[in-house]
């Protein structure tokens, strides 16, 4: 079943203690994208300017991503930049320029108002919630990403949206700023009462752990040594986890399980290059070896 995002399709400038790179293709919607479309099909609401690279939206084309629920725009697309510290530990954004983002209300045609799979992406949760209401029919899963700054200056549109969604990731600060808790578990599942029926924190190098009213699961990530460029390794990560689930037709506890390790797959894989290409050239066998690794590393099943 194929899933739809609403995101960003962004320009990066990155700094890492590796190299750096300006005008990097990436974007939520397009990490996301390009991570999930490996399991099924995908369909992007977002903005763009008249700046967007035609190579950079044939990259989109040619893995069947369907982007014609993006707006074209006069203007530039979103673009961030940011400086990773000389142990990736710290990112210091250096500007963040809206650009056509600053004026985006999104239409959502007719044919997609019934997904089976909605991710919102880490966007102005009162543009969630625009999205949220022009659909139709609730999905068999919304999923939600955020960010701490919409969390310190939108706090209350997106506790609307987390009311509303099933699956929601975070990293760690995120789900301590959220729920408020001494311990980091005792914070997603304080989440829990705000709606969703399950957390996800995303822990970098140190992996993910998944909290739901009924089940409690940890995992490591792959132990990739290429570190390049962290950057967009948490939607490469949701990529992966939503597209898992959408590809298969249950959604027990295991399932989740194996979602989260699939979301640590992808997430090894983004983080050892610059942009989003390099999910656009792995194989079924790369992605299962990955995953294989990291399932016996985590006593999974």
């Amino acid at each position: 079943m194929s899933i739809l995002i609403i995101g960003t399709v962004a320009y990066d400038d990155i700094t890492t203690p590796v190299n750096s790179k300006k005008r990097c293709f990436g974007g939520s919607a397009t990490y996301f994208a390009l991570a999930g479309t490996n399991f099924t099909k995908i369909s992007i609401i977002s903005i763009i300017g008249d700046d967007l690279k035609s190579k950079d939206e044939k990259q989109l084309l040619n893995q069947g991503i369907d982007i014609s629920n993006i707006e074209r725009a006069n203007g530039k697309c979103f673009h961030w930049s940011g400086t990773y510290d000389k142990n990736f530990d710290t990112r210091k954004t250096n500007f963040t320029h809206l650009n056509v983002l600053e004026n985006f209300n999104p239409i959502i045609s007719a044919k997609l108002r019934n997904p089976k799979y909605l991710f919102l992406g880490n966007i102005d949760p009162d543009i969630q919630l625009s999205v949220l209401k022009q659909l139709k029919t609730r999905p068999k899963i919304v999923a939600l990403d955020t960010m701490n700054y919409w969390i310190e200056t939108k706090n209350k549109s997106l506790l609307k949206v987390i009311a509303n969604t099933d699956v929601l990731f975070l990293d760690s600060s995120e789900t301590r700023m959220i729920g408020k808790e001494s311990t980091l578990i005792g914070s997603a599942k304080k989440i829990l009462d705000y709606g969703p029926s399950c957390i996800v924190v995303k822990r970098g190098e140190h992996g993910a752990f998944l909290v739901s009213n009924n089940d409690l699961f940890s995992t490591p990530t792959y132990p990739t040594e290429q570190l390049v460029d962290p950057t967009g390794a948490g939607d490469s990560f949701a990529g992966g986890f939503m597209g898992y689930l959408a590809s298969i037709n249950t959604l027990d506890n295991l399932d989740f399980r194996k979602a989260t390790v699939m979301g640590c797959v992808m997430g090894s894989f983004a983080i050892e290059d610059f942009g989003p290409s390099v999910h656009t050239n792995l194989t079924q066998s790369d992605i299962l070896k990955r995953y294989e690794t990291i399932k016996n590393m985590s006593n999974l099943i």
